[in-house]
């Protein structure tokens, strides 16, 4: 709880990919334990991880981000280009 005001971590390669959090860190958050065929959604600043799926079927991800438009990158200042327009001033593009 509360990780998201740590703000943006860096992250370090590991077996099962980028990760923002060692297994050394004392505080491995707490489990939020949900139902067969449920979803959670939670901001992409909150740290998150899950154990391995011990099932026979697929685990999937959906993805959605969203940004302010003259979205840059963090490291060069560099303007994001390509990103789709969802709406403006509330209203559809």
């Amino acid at each position: 709880p509360g990780s998201h005001r740590g703000g943006l971590r860096p992250h370090v390669q590991s077996p099962i990919g980028l990760v923002g959090y060692s297994n050394d860190e004392p505080d491995q958050g707490i489990p939020v334990p949900i139902s067969k065929g449920s979803m959670i959604v939670f901001w992409s600043l909150v740290l998150h991880k899950s154990g391995p799926n011990v099932s026979n079927g697929m685990r999937k991800a959906y993805i959605i981000q969203y940004s302010k438009a003259g979205l840059r990158r963090v490291d060069s200042g560099e303007l994001i280009e390509g990103l789709f327009q969802v709406t403006r001033d509330g209203a559809v593009a």
